[in-house]
């Protein structure tokens, strides 16, 4: 079997295909650069902090990411979703998600200071309320949904590159000046902002900042949106509660070799991430046009995103020894047994990001709410039993565990049997991967050079 991709891109209504690629081309520069830049830099952070205070630092940054994953209340597929298919509606879609999005920030921001100083006390309430204040200053990256929409994601990549420059700049002047955690605090608040400014500037170029809002509006992404909001605690939850149990049972200094592990593999968290932000766009419209070609792409995108999660894993989990040697140094000693099993999460981190996008397209938010809520109780338990039992490598299986129930396994509990299967045949691609190679036309290839 041979399955022609140029062929297919060539069929896709609209320049899908072209626009999709040129996405995927600017997120994959922006990706390469943090992943260059960005992992020197955070290397020299931790190498800088150590393994004691990198975990308190880890910790706090794990409080704040997770409530940073809530503060869009799942609007943004939503939102994108909207403005794809009715751009007339801009300027009412937008407006009213900015007012969402920044009266969930400020909430967030209120809840996260208070939370710090209940579980950290005092010596860390400084350091949260200056890093915490992103939380209400991202609310401007709602802009970036219309380009989103447009398959336009160059913008905000060149407005997250500039601000990653600056932060990375100022991270670097942190070490040496030895600001400890309130300098590093200091610099995250800062990106934000930056960021926030760049995309309000590049917004203006092209449309006067004339936004309006409406109570119906409102009212109906608050109701799109919750289902994917509550999936979002869930998720926030289940997938940062490994180093809170790990603190908590084992202590900051254990926390942070975990979490020095943890930083390896989430950098490869970033392709399928990339992936799907270019291909939504696509896909949603596919979808309402030809579901017939629509689930041909499921099968393509699953067993692609599959293939390449399972190589990289396999790569990294051989090389972590010398890979963690060369990277952290003796402090960080054992941490490579942790990376080793770690990072087989990428497998089930590629199969649920592409799943929760085909799923958002197929208009079944609840699912995900379904699949979320019940990882969220499962990886909890699980986390705190190996954790218990089994230490920080414990802690690493636990995490996979978690993966596996969410993206993989709820597909089977909750009734969707042939999304099952083709994630199923995604993890069978290093035996079946024959079935894309043109067999036939390398035959024809060898029997003419044989004539």
């Amino acid at each position: 079997m041979h399955i022609d991709f140029r062929a297919i891109l060539k069929r896709l209504p609209h320049g899908d295909s072209r626009k999709a690629v040129n996405s995927l081309g600017w997120l994959m520069a922006d990706k390469v650069f943090k992943l260059v830049v960005g992992a020197v830099v955070g290397i020299l952070v931790i190498r800088y902090l150590g393994p004691a205070r990198f975990g308190q630092w880890s910790l706090l940054l794990s409080w704040l990411l997770l409530l940073t994953s809530i503060a869009p209340l799942g609007l943004d597929r939503i939102v994108i979703r909207n403005l794809a298919t009715n751009p007339d509606a801009r300027q009412t879609i937008i407006g009213s998600t900015l007012v969402l999005r920044l009266f969930a920030g400020i909430v967030l921001y209120a809840a996260f200071c208070l939370t710090v100083y209940w579980v950290a006390g005092p010596q860390m309430l400084g350091t949260a309320c200056v890093c915490g204040g992103s939380l209400a200053i991202q609310a401007p990256y709602v802009l970036d949904y219309w380009f989103q929409a447009r398959a336009q994601q160059k913008y905000f990549i060149l407005s997250q590159g500039i601000a990653s420059v600056i932060g990375c700049a100022g991270r670097v002047v942190v070490i040496v000046r030895n600001g400890g955690l309130v300098g590093l605090a200091a610099v995250t608040i800062v990106e934000s902002c930056i960021t926030s400014l760049c995309m309000i500037r590049v917004y203006r170029m092209q449309f006067p900042l004339r936004l309006s809002v409406s109570w119906p509006a409102l009212r109906a992404l608050m109701k799109q949106g919750l289902p994917l909001c509550l999936s979002s605690v869930a998720v926030a939850t289940y997938t940062r509660c490994d180093q809170l149990v790990v603190s908590k049972s084992l202590g900051t200094s254990v926390n942070g070799l975990y979490a020095a592990a943890v930083k390896i593999s989430e950098f490869s968290y970033i392709l399928p991430a990339m992936l799907c932000v270019a291909l939504y766009p696509m896909l949603s419209r596919m979808r309402s046009q030809d579901k017939e070609r629509f689930e041909r792409w499921k099968s393509y995108l699953l067993d692609f995103a599959t293939g390449a999660a399972l190589l990289l894993a396999a790569a990294v989990s051989f090389s972590a020894p010398l890979l963690c040697r060369l990277i952290y140094g003796p402090q960080f000693a054992g941490v490579d047994h942790v990376l080793s099993l770690h990072i087989w999460t990428l497998p089930f981190v590629a199969q649920g990001s592409l799943r929760n996008t085909i799923l958002i397209a197929e208009g079944k938010s609840w699912f995900i709410t379904k699949s979320a809520i019940l990882s969220m109780f499962v990886g909890v338990g699980l986390s705190m039993w190996l954790t218990a039992t089994q230490g920080v490598l414990g802690a690493a299986i636990a995490t996979v565990g978690i993966y596996a129930v969410s993206s993989y396994l709820t597909s089977l509990v909750f009734g969707e049997g042939t999304l099952w299967r083709q994630q199923t045949a995604g993890f069978l691609i290093p035996f079946t991967f024959w079935k894309y190679i043109p067999m036939r036309r390398i035959f024809k290839g060898w029997q003419t050079q044989n004539v």
